[in-house]
């Protein structure tokens, strides 16, 4: 059991004799010796629950406001939550040191990003992993993650235990919360990614711009060495001017002006991608369905040849790199269907539209928008919607607290072209969407990507979109070919 003292974490402590054997934000989890983070949250308060974790064996506490009168050692600091990285990575003995990493940010792409990147090193025999949306390891089997970005000393614990595996890259996804949050002190990445900016998260950041800011504390990092933004974003200027002085910038984009420049072609067995790159001229047709695909493995690509891995060994091997779980993924059928995670109102437009180009007779679309948060984005996906498919089932995407058929009904009230099925049960929408749908037509179930449930009413309803389309795809009596 690893065991730092009090003082070393806190040099200005006159503690010299209090030893910390663990970290934690949650008094919960408070075991026998541990140091007890008090932070003010926007909920809860951890200096209600000082008391608890004291109870529970808490050999310190750390707070942002003095605490008089406590039967343990204790320190406090104003500024805390924004130490809590640092703190964590000298207890877990600074493991982002030994690991060179990749930083992904922006609305959309981010798992894809960082799936690319560690299967790219992998299929290079360099040992890498990713962290993020879809869990944390090493492709293509990952533990779970409960939140994009954890709290920071989490992540210095699952850098530490990935450190200890022998990993040596870790591609990570930088949410907006976490940047804004102090959640990456104590990361160290040597490679920061922007994708893109579109609505989402409005719950939480107040606006558009404050948005943006937080994605952008990214790149201001005094360890990013090289900055890789999709030129072709309108928020990208912003960016690039967030970048700090000593890193290099490398540009993706369709136009002449950027440093990675690229083109689409639709083919019989994918999409065709090309590429004019500083390290030379490169193409090959990808097993993939849309533009969002391709434009996320080039992205991968060059944020590691950017960094020294080599461009054409990365080329050699794109074609066979394993599938991004929920990502555009295809399931083979008389109608062919599409798990996405599309949950934005643009991430949700370019699925349909690179669907549409593909399947003339047009598609179908089972989509619902989740309860609680950013509650202006029901209108822009069901126009969305409305505008782009032939068919469409409404139905649930993790309501939580809020009744599920208030939300059905919110979004069909904005279709005027469709008249949306308004089916709660998401497994018998899809189900219904199928049967409904023709060949020459594709069935795009989209929100859930690789989710396993569905939050509603304080639970996690068992449920996955994956195993869903899996199902479908088999039973072909289900569809009249």
């Amino acid at each position: 059991m690893t065991a730092v003292s009090l003082k070393s974490l806190f040099p200005r402590s006159s503690d010299l004799v209090t030893q910390i054997t663990g970290l934690t934000l949650d008094s919960r989890e408070v075991i026998t010796g541990d140091l007890f983070v008090a932070l003010k949250g926007s909920e809860l308060d951890g200096h209600d629950f000082v008391q608890d974790a004291i109870e529970r064996g808490a050999a310190a506490i750390a707070c942002e406001r003095e605490l008089r009168d406590l039967p343990v050692p204790s320190v406090s600091d104003s500024a805390l939550r924004a130490k809590i990285g640092e703190l964590a990575a000298r207890f877990y003995g600074e493991p982002a040191l030994a690991l060179r990493i990749v930083a992904v940010t922006g609305t959309n792409g981010k798992t894809s990003v960082c799936w690319y990147v560690a299967s790219l090193l992998a299929a290079l025999d360099i040992p890498a992993a990713c962290h993020g949306t879809i869990g944390w390891g090493t492709p293509p089997k990952l533990a779970s993650a409960n939140l994009t970005t954890p709290d920071a000393v989490t992540m210095q614990a699952r850098l530490n235990a990935l450190r200890f595996r022998g990993v040596r890259w870790v591609a990570l996804e930088a949410s907006s919360h976490a940047l804004d949050q102090d959640r990456l002190g104590g990361v160290n990445p040597e490679v920061a990614v922007f994708t893109n900016l579109s609505r989402d998260h409005l719950d939480y950041h107040r606006d558009m711009d404050a948005y943006l800011v937080a994605k952008a504390r990214l790149f201001s990092m005094p360890s990013v060495k090289t900055a890789v933004v999709n030129i072709d974003d309108a928020a990208s200027s912003v960016i690039r001017k967030a970048v700090n002085k000593q890193a290099r910038v490398v540009t993706v984009g369709r136009g002449s002006g950027a440093d990675v420049r690229y083109a689409l072609q639709e083919r019989a067995t994918g999409v065709e991608l090309q590429a004019e790159t500083p390290w030379g001229r490169y193409a090959c047709v990808l097993p993939m369905i849309g533009e969002t695909g391709p434009l996320n493995l080039l992205t991968a690509m060059t944020s590691l040849a950017a960094a020294g891995i080599d461009m054409h060994a990365m080329w050699t091997i794109a074609t066979g790199l394993p599938p991004v779980p929920g990502r555009m993924q295809v399931f083979d059928a008389p109608v062919p269907i599409i798990v996405d995670y599309a949950h934005t109102p643009d991430a949700l437009a370019r699925a349909m539209k690179s669907l549409q180009r593909r399947f003339a007779d047009g598609v179908v679309c089972v989509f619902g928008c989740g309860g609680e948060r950013d509650q202006g984005k029901r209108a822009l996906m069901a126009e969305v919607v409305d505008s782009l498919a032939v068919d469409a089932w409404v139905t649930d995407d993790n309501p939580r607290g809020e009744p599920p058929c208030h939300i059905r009904d919110e979004v069909c009230r904005r279709f005027s072209r469709l008249a949306p099925h308004n089916v709660g049960d998401r497994a018998r929408a899809s189900e219904e969407a199928y049967r409904s749908a023709r060949p020459g037509q594709a069935l795009l179930i989209a929100g859930k990507g690789h989710e396993f449930g569905i939050e509603r009413g304080g639970c996690v309803i068992p449920h996955s979109d994956i195993e869903l389309a899996r199902n479908l795809s088999q039973n072909r009596q289900l569809h009249a070919c």
